[in-house]
């Protein structure tokens, strides 16, 4: 309905896209969905040639990365955190919370927005606690490298060419 030259084209199904993976890389897929969708995403990564460490399943839901983890502990499960930037000491106040919830979970990590209150100590304070960190959406060098700085493990991207450009230094 966007362009003509759209006619006729389809969204692949889950089990196209595990399939398009390369044997190198790894596939996030975000769940915006409730409980009812993992037996049948947990069917399809099965059936799929994918290594256990090359699927992370995100999401919002800490009680769906509950049940992820319970189900297919082999998978990495993340936790999806969004900070709002108008209150500036978001992360600080909730830390305690987040970090109960993560444990109460299972889930391996915790991905976030890039909230100009996380520092150093929020993410030593994880990593203590054995979790990751991610962030996203990170367009800025000068925030990646922050992030990166203080440790976050991976870095979503509008820009992933321009971003490891700048990152790895050159023009």
């Amino acid at each position: 309905w966007k362009d003509r030259r759209w006619a006729g084209a389809r969204i692949p199904t889950l089990s196209e896209v595990l399939a398009s993976v390369p044997a190198d890389k790894q596939i996030f897929i975000e769940i915006k969905s409730g409980p009812a969708i993992v037996a049948p995403l947990l069917a399809d990564l099965r059936r799929s040639a994918l290594r256990d460490e090359q699927v992370v399943l995100i999401a919002f839901e800490a009680e769906l990365i509950r049940q992820l983890k319970a189900k297919a502990p082999r998978y990495t499960a993340n936790w999806l955190v969004s900070f709002k930037k108008r209150r500036g000491r978001g992360p600080v106040e909730n830390w305690p919370q987040i970090v109960a919830t993560l444990k109460a979970s299972g889930a391996n990590g915790l991905g976030t927005n890039d909230h100009p209150a996380l520092d150093p100590a929020h993410l030593a304070h994880l990593q203590a606690a054995g979790f990751a960190h991610h962030v996203w959406t990170v367009d800025d060098p000068a925030t990646a490298h922050r992030f990166l700085a203080m440790g976050s493990r991976s870095i979503t991207t509008n820009r992933p060419g321009a971003l490891r450009k700048a990152l790895q230094g050159r023009p």
